[in-house]
Formats: structure tokens, sequence, C-alpha cells
């Protein structure tokens, strides 16, 4: 995590020189959060909200009986 400075390396312009950049290194929980929030304010769903998981005895269930119908 930090903060690195660079320069911009494609020539792109008349102002080419006056352009550094500064790149944020965060966490990926931070990183997430942070792209929900924007997310959020555009008026769209978040994109790493939690997520339930199906239980694994369900999924065993359908594959069992897909087998005994064969």
């Amino acid at each position: 995590e930090g903060v690195y400075y660079g320069q911009c390396s494609e020539i792109c312009g008349v102002r080419h020189s006056a352009m550094p950049i500064a790149v944020e290194v965060v966490s990926r929980p931070a990183f997430e959060a942070w792209v929900d929030a924007k997310r959020v304010d555009a008026g769209l769903e978040p994109m790493f909200g939690p997520v339930a998981a199906a239980k694994p005895s369900d999924a065993y269930a359908d594959a069992g009986s897909a087998a005994k119908t064969q």
C-alpha cells in the first residue's frame, strides 16, 4: 500500500511534460468498497456485495436426482 508517483510515458500532446501521475495502492477490501461507493453514486448495484452461497446438500441433491432418472 502507498502512493507511487510517475510521469506519463506517452507522447500525447503539447503538455506532455506536465502530466505527472500518482497511483494509490490500497488493500483489496478498500478498493472494493471504493468501487461499490462509485457504483451506488452512479445509481448502479454494488459489485462486491455479499453473495448467498448454495448449500452443498442442494447441489448434491440435484445431481443425485439427475443420476437416478438416467
